[in-house]
């Protein structure tokens, strides 16, 4: 019932046609549609209206996107969501991103990248030459490492970055936390490190 309501409410809200009635968008719109908006809201998250429904998460995301597309309206604010530990406590959240310091063909989506994590909240980790630990042949390409935490950080302890990256080595990339890169990236950053 709750739902016909909302879908009712909406049609009526945002489908005035030129002459000021009602244009008819209830083709549009579909009830599942509807219904994982709904779950979604209710449920605050994707993933949690994906389990509840018994869908997968894509089938929700794709039905939200369509529907924001019809109503020409963005229905949710996307946002980093802060990580925590099981007894609450406030976990960073590390993004491994392609820099924008060396020339290539993809430069300008380098940039823009950075910029979006920025505006989601997220600094960067300044003067840390990132060494993604990739096996293989060839030039390990330039990596940035950026942080979001809440509140955000204003400098990082070195032994703190340090743990993040044994983190990321050992349980990403399943590389020793020992590994010798760690220390090479660390060797002349100052402690506390900045971001920016």
């Amino acid at each position: 019932m709750e739902i016909a309501i909302f879908y009712h409410n909406i049609i009526k809200k945002t489908n005035k046609d030129s002459e000021g009635g009602l244009a008819d968008f209830s083709s549009a719109l579909s009830f599942k549609q509807l219904k994982y908006f709904v779950a979604t809201a209710e449920l605050g998250q994707i993933s949690r209206a994906a389990t509840a429904l018994s869908i997968s998460q894509s089938a929700i995301t794709t039905a939200i996107q369509e529907l924001e597309k019809t109503l020409g309206a963005e229905l949710f604010r996307r946002s980093v969501v802060d990580a925590a530990t099981p007894d609450g406590a406030g976990l960073p959240v590390l993004l491994e991103i392609d820099s924008d310091r060396e020339a290539s063909s993809d430069r300008a989506v380098r940039t823009r990248r950075e910029h979006f994590y920025r505006r989601l909240g997220c600094v960067k980790v300044a003067g840390l030459r990132y060494l993604m630990p990739l096996r293989g042949v060839g030039p390990v390409p330039e990596m940035d490492l950026m942080v979001y935490q809440a509140p955000p950080p204003v400098g990082v302890a070195r032994g703190e970055l340090k743990r993040w990256l044994q983190a990321i080595y050992r349980d990403v990339y399943r590389c020793s936390p020992d590994d010798p890169r760690i220390v090479q990236m660390l060797r002349t950053l100052p402690d506390p490190v900045s971001v920016e």
